[in-house]
């Protein structure tokens, strides 16, 4: 097994737990160690899972309670792009980055290859991104039923943050969920 040099795999403590994961007994079964690369989607379930616990600290169970009344809210909600709440960009710098995020996401919109391998999940984000941003999606602009609200799924929590954020000046959802707990 000499040629084995590196492992990808997921962020889970089965694979990549410091003493019992996969890849610690893979590297103790070959006698060597070995490089880790997570795989880039779980790296950014980390990141957002971080990212959520710094601004409204940690959830309860698998399930997120602002997520869980986003899903009873869901009904009477205004979901016109009329009613929508968008980012204001006015500093230069960010200005010139928004504009290459905008050509980005754009490009990826109208990507007949993108949307033939991406999931379904991939194009909302895209799509709820370019919304924040003020520009409608090419195939115009719409909000999506919440499905799944485990923790576990990082690009619903991704759809589900950018769509309440969109909904927030309606004042439909329990806001006192949105501040950090002591």
């Amino acid at each position: 097994m000499p040629n084995i040099v590196a492992l990808v795999f997921d962020t889970t403590s089965s694979n990549s737990g410091i003493k019992k994961g996969a890849a610690k007994i893979l590297e103790k079964k070959i006698g060597s160690k070995l490089l880790h690369f997570a795989c880039r989607h779980h790296v950014l379930k980390i990141v957002v899972r971080a990212v959520w616990r710094l601004l409204f600290g940690d959830t309860q169970g698998p399930n997120n309670s602002l997520f869980v009344d986003f899903k009873l809210s869901w009904n009477r909600l205004n979901k016109q792009l009329t009613a929508v709440k968008t980012q204001n960009v006015q500093h230069p710098w960010l200005l010139q980055v928004k504009d290459r995020v905008l050509k980005y996401l754009l490009s990826l919109s109208s990507d007949v290859q993108f949307k033939s391998i991406c999931r379904d999940d991939h194009s909302k984000c895209v799509e709820n991104a370019l919304i924040i941003l003020g520009v409608t999606p090419p195939n115009g602009a719409r909000f999506y039923k919440p499905g799944a609200i485990h923790q576990a799924r990082w690009r619903a929590s991704n759809l589900y943050n950018n769509t309440i954020r969109c909904s927030c000046s309606q004042g439909k959802l329990d806001t006192t969920v949105l501040q950090k707990p002591n």
